[in-house]
């Protein structure tokens, strides 16, 4: 349908229609609808303006729509990225873990094998020396037990066994040892020369050892001391056929302790109670399994 727009022929305002006419709103001029015999253009006249409110409203509303439409597809795509943003995320994380455990199941399985091969290494170590000892006993000469005389023959190898010893002392007490007190911290440490005070050979029917008795000084840095002792053993020594004194090809060094030896510091702090339990009850025993030798 043609949109038929009519102004006032006095003032030229746009006409507005009241009660089935036309009225000017400035200068309230009247003007008659003409009718034809299909009333075509008083029906266009009379719903001119009914149309263009309804064609603004469908307007409005189509523009509503569409905008609601928009927003609907922008609310969707941001939902579809917001999910995508989560499903990559979660890939992501996925393979981080799958990578974690591929590492884990690696490192474990590292771990393993060179747990196996330190046993194997450690078992094989323990069958050579069983095998050597047993070689050894089985090749042993009839004077297995040293006497003072036999050993103190081998001057170089007393030195030797003397200096082997003197270094597993000082290595086994390079740490510091702290000690907590009300005063506060006190760090104890080795800076002087251990002191050999006294050597024994001590011979059973299995072996053959020669023990040091040393005493250690630990000083702080404010000068404080403290007095301990320490025994160190080199066992399985034996008088070889060329009639040197050996320890079955190495030095077999370990620490001897008594009742009243002190684990953190590593020493006993009473040289009689430690002289006691370590010599003098070797000395006293009854069925004769010690041998005990002042040196």
């Amino acid at each position: 349908m043609k949109l038929v727009v009519m102004n006032c022929k006095n003032c030229n305002a746009p006409l507005h229609l009241v009660d089935g006419k036309l009225v000017c709103e400035y200068c309230n001029s009247i003007t008659e609808i003409e009718k034809d015999s299909n009333n075509e253009a008083i029906e266009r006249i009379a719903n001119a303006e009914e149309y263009i409110r309804r064609s603004l409203d469908q307007k409005k509303v189509n523009l509503q729509q569409h905008y609601q439409e928009l927003e609907a597809q922008k609310l969707e795509k941001e939902a579809y990225e917001e999910k995508l943003k989560k499903a990559r995320h979660l890939r992501s994380m996925l393979k981080t873990i799958v990578r974690m455990v591929i590492m884990l199941v690696v490192l474990a399985a590292i771990v393993a094998g060179m747990i196996y091969l330190v046993k194997k290494s450690d078992d094989k170590k323990k069958e050579q020396e069983a095998a050597r000892y047993e070689e050894m006993m089985r090749n042993k000469p009839e004077s297995y037990r040293l006497t003072k005389t036999e050993l103190l023959s081998d001057d170089a190898f007393m030195k030797e066994a003397e200096k082997m010893a003197l270094k597993y002392l000082k290595e086994d007490h390079a740490g510091s040892i702290y000690e907590a007190t009300d005063d506060g911290l006190n760090i104890w440490s080795l800076e002087q020369e251990p002191e050999l005070l006294e050597k024994y050979l001590i011979t059973t029917d299995r072996g053959n050892g020669v023990y040091f008795f040393y005493k250690l000084v630990l000083e702080t840095g404010d000068g404080q001391t403290k007095e301990g002792y320490d025994c160190v053993v080199i066992s399985d020594i034996f008088m070889n056929k060329n009639g040197k004194i050996q320890s079955d090809g190495e030095y077999w060094i370990h620490s001897e302790t008594s009742d009243t030896y002190d684990f953190y510091f590593g020493l006993d702090f009473d040289l009689v109670s430690m002289r006691n339990d370590i010599i003098e009850k070797k000395k006293a025993s009854e069925d004769k399994l010690y041998f005990v030798f002042d040196l």
